[in-house]
């Protein structure tokens, strides 16, 4: 049962965690519904890209960038014979190329269409003759299919012509509804039903994670839709994520939250660097409205343990809410200290500093409680210990130290776990707190906020949050690189060094992204500079030439 106990927590945090990232929709579809008449089943599924001629240009650039080989140029005339035309010139140099997926599940191979425009006397056609495909001409678009009868069924293709003509957001997208996965939910509940009463949990633990499995696919399916969009450029590469939910849903609430606006008045304090650094604003009160939603619908179903758990972080969260419902800037760095990382946290607070140390205080004593009681932890030879309690002033201003010590069974883990033993100081000065885990760090926190001074090269001017946005971060994976090489213990300390001193030379620039939400959509995209992709492609193929054993050559 205290091993049920841990499964609840990781389950139900995971649900929260999912749903988190997703909203309601705006009067305009993310993903528009086709409805092709004619046809029983119907598109859900898309992948789209520019005219063809055009992609290939923009993915020879790409991949010369990363790569200048004489096989990188040759990639748009490989491509074009695999389809029988090396130079595209059968085919528009202007119109989408489009690949729409059918709500088809019963048969082994899927139903889709494609449409493009080719001539009339393009060599391609031949090509998807012989793989088996069947083709129509409608409205100056060719449609290609390897459901034959399909072409027969559809009495029109306007709608999905029209979808097809609209240009991509990027260079390629890729989207789809959610409806298919509503109409099998009853399906998957029932399967999912089936497996539990199976295993050997007890009646009421089976009860409770039924539920925590219920509300699950509940909320996913209030989804609607999801799109995922890439932008080629000389360069970078762009990614962007969409997700959106149904109108009306507690999902949809929660995205229409109000997020950023704020001065980020907390950021101004934080340096940038570190192997990442994150500037966030979130207004809390969305969030604790859709937590009480999630947790309402799971408290009737919850018996026994499960239901001590839920009403413990119900209290958190409430507390919680108030206490980081503001600007938030945080970095994590390399540490001198082995298996550790040093983290900085600056933000602003509702909480008086008594009633910050007491939030912290219970939630760490709630925690400790907690991982005693798993029975799991003991089994794989790990016990956690948690602390809390007054620390030394900080230029007179009062301190709180919170610690963890992860105790490792030497006979199950003979090299130790990372992160075993962490420790956070904790300060509050003019409606701000800071948290860190040097206290030399804490120290310039504290110094910034008392002169109320800007730093220099502060997260503030490096990631301003723009209007819509809830956050902005930036990975710089050359120091990650450094601290998972440190943390994965399986070199010598002189090839360590030797790698580190490598991955330094090459001054990687950050990856960087952001994350923003409103009208119901929240959307995270990622920016990766091909120099970087680069110079991290170059390094690994010297490290292995270098580690590859050179074979003396034969007179």
């Amino acid at each position: 049962m205290k091993v049920l106990h841990s499964l609840a927590s990781i389950i139900y945090f995971g649900v929260f965690f999912y749903v988190t990232v997703h909203g309601k929709p705006t009067s305009v579809l993310l993903v528009p519904k086709i409805t092709l008449d004619g046809s029983e089943h119907q598109p859900f599924a898309y992948a789209k890209t520019i005219a063809l001629p055009k992609l290939m240009q923009k993915v020879t650039k790409v991949a010369q960038a990363v790569s200048p080989t004489p096989e990188a140029a040759m990639i748009p005339q490989m491509a074009g014979t695999l389809l029988g035309d090396p130079g595209f010139v059968s085919i528009d140099p202007k119109s989408p190329i489009t690949i729409v997926l059918f709500d088809d599940f019963e048969g082994n191979a899927p139903t889709f269409v494609m449409a493009g425009k080719l001539k009339t006397d393009s060599p391609i056609r031949k090509v998807m003759e012989e793989a088996g495909m069947a083709m129509a001409d409608k409205k100056g678009w060719t449609i290609a299919t390897q459901t034959p009868e399909l072409l027969a069924q559809v009495k029109d293709w306007s709608p999905l012509l029209a979808f097809a003509a609209k240009a991509p957001d990027g260079d390629m997208e890729f989207g789809g509804r959610l409806d298919p996965l509503r109409k099998e939910m009853p399906k998957i509940k029932n399967g999912m039903r089936e497996s539990l009463a199976d295993s050997p949990f007890e009646e009421g633990t089976q009860a409770s994670l039924g539920k925590v499995m219920d509300v699950a696919m509940d909320e996913l399916a209030t989804m609607d839709s999801m799109k995922f969009t890439v932008l080629l450029s000389e360069k970078e590469i762009i990614g962007r994520h969409t997700v959106e939910a149904t109108e009306n849903s507690s999902l949809a609430k929660l995205l229409s939250s109000k997020v950023g606006g704020r001065k980020a008045s907390a950021a101004q304090y934080l340096k940038e660097g570190g192997w990442m650094s994150m500037v966030m604003d979130m207004h809390m009160e969305g969030f604790s409205a859709y937590y009480k939603h999630l947790s309402g619908k799971l408290q009737g179903g919850f018996q026994g343990e499960f239901k001590e758990i839920l009403e413990m972080y119900d209290k958190v969260v409430v507390e919680w809410s108030k206490a980081y419902d503001g600007p938030i800037a945080l970095r994590y760095d390399l540490s001198d200290k082995a298996g550790g990382m040093n983290i900085a946290q600056i933000g602003t607070t509702e909480l008086s500093p008594e009633e910050f140390g007491k939030m912290m205080t219970d939630y760490m004593a709630s925690t400790q409680e907690m991982m005693d009681r798993i029975e799991l932890f003991e089994e794989m030879g790990v016990k956690y210990k948690f602390k809390s309690g007054k620390g030394k002033p900080i230029q007179g201003i009062p301190t709180q130290r919170f610690s963890m010590k992860m105790q490792a069974d030497p006979s199950v883990f003979p090299g130790g776990l990372p992160f075993s033993e962490m420790a956070y100081h904790f300060a509050f000065l003019n409606e701000h707190y800071a948290m860190a885990s040097d206290r030399k760090e804490l120290s310039q926190l504290l110094r910034a906020i008392k002169n109320k001074k800007p730093v220099k090269n502060n997260l503030a001017k490096a990631m301003p949050l723009q209007p819509g946005q809830m956050g902005r971060w930036s990975f710089d994976i050359g120091q990650y690189a450094e601290f998972a090489i440190a943390m994965s213990g399986v070199m010598d300390e002189e090839s360590m060094q030797k790698m580190v001193d490598g991955i330094r030379e090459l001054k990687l620039t950050p990856v960087r992204g952001s994350m923003s939400m409103g009208s119901g959509r929240f959307s995270a995209d990622m920016k990766i500079p091909l120099k970087t992709i680069k110079e991290g492609i170059g390094f690994m193929q010297r490290a292995q030439a270098e580690a590859t054993p050179q074979l003396p050559l034969e007179l």
